[in-house]
């Protein structure tokens, strides 16, 4: 199986965005605005969260020098900013917890299907079943 690399990070963060949108209108139409409002949110910090950990990541396993004003920006902007986000909209925002936590959770849920979809496309062409997980990672 093909690596997951980068830009399987953008097409999950991209795929997250357009199904919290679509839930979004969804549920503010036929149940409660607030909640999927929360739910949109709850994805949006997720997406966040997942692209500064995603570029802190790079920046320290970059081969060569490393650019410690960039290590440092990232990690400034995701723990303090991103957390404290975060604190705000749940402690003084008009949204269900609950529905942040849904949001969030989107994304993750994005990754496995999407990466069990790459699995199951590798599996049906070549019609048998890959012996480990750790050709997925290669």
């Amino acid at each position: 199986m093909k690596a997951l690399g980068l830009d399987f990070i953008r097409r999950v963060m991209a795929t997250s965005a357009v199904l919290a949108a679509l839930a979004l209108l969804f549920i503010s139409v036929y149940y409660d605005w607030r909640f999927g409002l929360g739910l949109f949110i709850g994805t949006a910090w997720g997406i966040a969260n997942f692209h500064f950990l995603s570029e802190l990541i790079v920046a320290v396993i970059t081969p060569g020098e490393r650019n410690v004003r960039r290590v440092a920006l990232w990690a400034l902007l995701k723990f303090p900013v991103l957390y404290g986000a975060a604190y705000l909209i749940l402690a003084y925002g008009k949204i269900s917890v609950l529905s942040f936590l849904i949001g969030f959770t989107l994304l993750f849920a994005v990754v496995v299907l999407k990466a069990l979809g790459r699995l199951l496309n590798e599996w049906l062409a070549s019609a048998q079943p890959p012996r480990n997980v750790d050709s997925m990672v290669r």
